[in-house]
């Protein structure tokens, strides 16, 4: 290869995050440094000990991180162009047709792990239902940090469907792991009184929220989106699901706006049956910014 014919890896880079830069991308050098790994078939800890080292990549190379670089700049997700995130432990394949799940629904796996292995230490099995699964992540997360658990992933939408059986079967955790093309709010009858979890994120926009984010406004799915006038639609049909699938004693999690940091512990508190209090330490959580995020709740009736 000519010098003529090679450009600096530090030159495409620094170039790269300019026009991601100028495209109002918000993290433009991380950005820029992913999508060369991607194109170079590379770890981006290999990317920087080039960086360091003067590399320089040929005109062809050069070719395919700036394509890459134009798709970014156009606001296309990284992870669809990727095709794959990181979440939690575990890599998730991702893209067209399904959400890519956001680093604070980990909260969530972190407080379910926290129930799970408890349940493993009184020598049980746990069982996991996800509610409104999309690519997997929550619940696969769960799946992958206890060896023992019994996953049940729900997900309606049949493009997410699709990739959830993707990501099933890439991480094969084997037959205790199933993946159902359901309805969120009814799934699962067979399972009724037996689960000791219950994880869901699930679509909690409002109405007339206003989605700024260029990324999830134009290639987040709107069934994993929008929840209704008060974005609480679908959770209203989840709460009744879970109250049916849960065990006495057995824990909800549920993702939510952060407008509703209020009103869904005030929906779970309210929830009666037969004059009995469906929900007991019902709490809310917040993420790392110290917004709303989750609410936890326990199903009544445990001895």
């Amino acid at each position: 290869m000519s010098p003529e014919s090679s450009t600096s890896l530090d030159e495409v880079l620094r170039a790269s995050t300019d026009v991601l830069t100028q495209a109002g991308v918000s993290s433009p050098r991380h950005d820029a440094e992913a999508l060369a790994s991607y194109a170079l078939g590379a770890e981006r800890s290999a990317v920087r000990t080039w960086l360091a080292l003067g590399v320089s990549i040929n005109a062809d190379q050069v070719s395919q991180i700036q394509v890459l670089v134009e798709r970014r700049a156009n606001r296309e997700p990284l992870q669809h162009i990727t095709g794959s995130t990181g979440f939690a432990r575990i890599d998730l394949l991702v893209g067209p047709g399904v959400f890519v799940p956001r680093p604070e629904s980990e909260l969530l796996v972190e407080r379910a792990l926290v129930e799970v292995q408890s349940i493993v230490t009184a020598g049980q099995a746990p069982v996991v239902v996800d509610l409104c699964s999309g690519s997997g992540a929550i619940g696969l997360a769960i799946a992958h940090e206890c060896s023992t658990a019994q996953l049940h992933s729900v997900e309606l939408d049949d493009d997410a469907f699709l990739w959830l059986q993707r990501n099933v079967e890439a991480l094969n955790l084997g037959a205790r792991v199933q993946a159902y093309h359901d309805d969120a709010t009814s799934a699962l009858p067979e399972l009724t009184g037996c689960v000791d979890v219950v994880v869901c994120n699930p679509p909690y926009v409002p109405l007339d929220a206003t989605i700024r984010d260029p990324e999830a406004a134009r290639f987040d799915p709107p069934m994993a989106l929008w929840g209704g006038i008060d974005g609480l639609d679908v959770i209203r049909g989840i709460e009744a699901n879970a109250a049916r699938l849960l065990k006495p004693g057995g824990l909800l999690v549920i993702e939510h706006a952060d407008v509703q940091g209020e009103t869904l512990p005030l929906l779970l508190m309210s929830s009666y049956h037969d004059n009995q209090r469906v929900w007991t330490d019902v709490m809310d959580q917040r993420d790392l910014t110290d917004r709303p995020r989750f609410t936890v709740a326990r199903r009544a009736g445990a001895a």
